[in-house]
């Protein structure tokens, strides 16, 4: 028995910050090659299903994006099973005691291929320590670290990484300058209609004055505020309440939806 222990050691190891190029592929700090995880298949990235190939159906974007949250920031432990015939390593990873593949199996980004995942026997991959054993004393623990099959099937539990912002950083500056310069636009146009409203009776023949249609489109493009502005200090177009209401509410919601994106990018 006490020859095996090594044997068990040397194939299992830590993975140290482990990266994904597709849903059924983990690569260790260090490894040259990613190795393919034991007993499935996810989804191929566009252009990498062989001719002839009846590759898995599925997104492959997702199912590496969830294979990613399930290592991310966890204690990721491989046992290597055996070797492709392309030369990679094929191995059974677990992470804080959550076996990758059967959990890729259960959330539908995965299917069962190349081997029999045996998941009911849960965190059984986890349960050998690399560590050499030394003493007696090292062997009278183990019943502490080999644990029995987890019953609860904490495999597939959903992953604790708190996922990063949907929206691209560059996203929310863009928006907040777009909405500036629309802003800019409106309060131009609304003061160069009141400068008309104000001017004597023969300019004002001479000028178009815009309608309150114009006005009402730009503050649903988001230009509401400025003209907001130049209502409440020069009380132009107070006295028209359809216009006013409207330019309020489209200018609130404009808010909101920019008070939205802000804490979603800032979450």
């Amino acid at each position: 028995m006490s020859l095996l222990i090594p044997l068990a050691a040397a194939l299992v190891f830590a993975c140290e910050r482990p990266t994904h190029h597709d849903g059924d592929a983990i690569r260790c700090m260090g490894q040259e090659r990613a190795m393919r995880m034991h007993g499935i298949d996810a989804p191929e990235m566009p252009g990498a299903c062989r001719p002839g190939r009846q590759c898995t159906p599925g997104n492959p974007y997702a199912a590496r994006d969830y294979l990613r949250s399930l290592t991310q920031d966890r204690d990721v432990r491989c046992e290597e099973k055996d070797v492709d015939r392309y030369g990679r390593v094929v191995a059974r990873c677990v992470a804080d005691e959550i076996d990758l593949g059967c959990a890729m199996v259960e959330a539908g980004h995965a299917v069962e291929r190349y081997g029999r995942l045996n998941c009911d026997r849960g965190v059984q991959v986890a349960a050998v320590d690399p560590a050499p054993v030394a003493a007696p004393a090292a062997n009278a623990e183990a019943p502490e670290v080999v644990r029995k099959p987890d019953r609860t099937r904490r495999y597939f539990a959903p992953p604790d990484a708190t996922p990063g912002s949907p929206l691209p950083p560059w996203l929310l500056p863009a928006a907040l300058l777009l909405f500036a310069g629309v802003n800019l636009l409106g309060f131009a146009l609304m003061a160069h209609d009141l400068g008309i409203a104000r001017s004597p009776p023969q300019q004002q023949r001479r000028h178009r004055r815009l309608s309150n249609a114009t006005f009402t489109l730009l503050a649903a493009a988001g230009g509401g505020g400025d003209m907001l502005a130049v209502q409440a200090m020069h009380g132009h177009k107070a006295d028209e309440a359809t216009f006013s209401r409207n330019l309020l509410l489209l200018t609130g919601l404009w808010i909101g939806v920019l008070a939205g994106a802000v804490l979603l990018q800032l979450g």
